[in-house]
């Protein structure tokens, strides 16, 4: 399966449980998801937000929406959190 084929995957499985879960459609979700299928290895999610600044000068999603996102995408099984610092934790896609 190639990445892009992956991420269409995991685009479905995300808007699939925000329609079952009652929650709202969100952009700035749907670039989280992009960006973490556009990147390779692990990143933290100050390093995630940077490149989505970085992409999306004007409109990029908040910090907070960033950590909000891969959380949900690791609760998806979508990402993989790992804990190699005390200070923060890393994500890749799975």
């Amino acid at each position: 399966m190639t990445r892009e084929q992956a991420y269409i995957i995991a685009h479905d499985q995300v808007h699939q449980y925000i329609r079952t879960h009652g929650m709202r459609k969100s952009a700035d979700r749907d670039l989280v998801l992009f960006a973490m299928y556009s990147l390779t290895g692990m990143h933290t999610v100050d390093e995630i937000h940077e490149q989505l600044v970085r992409t999306h000068p004007r409109n990029h999603p908040s910090r907070t929406t960033v950590y909000n996102s891969l959380e949900l995408f690791h609760q998806l099984g979508l990402v993989m959190k790992h804990n190699l610092s005390e200070q923060q934790f890393y994500y890749e896609v799975n």
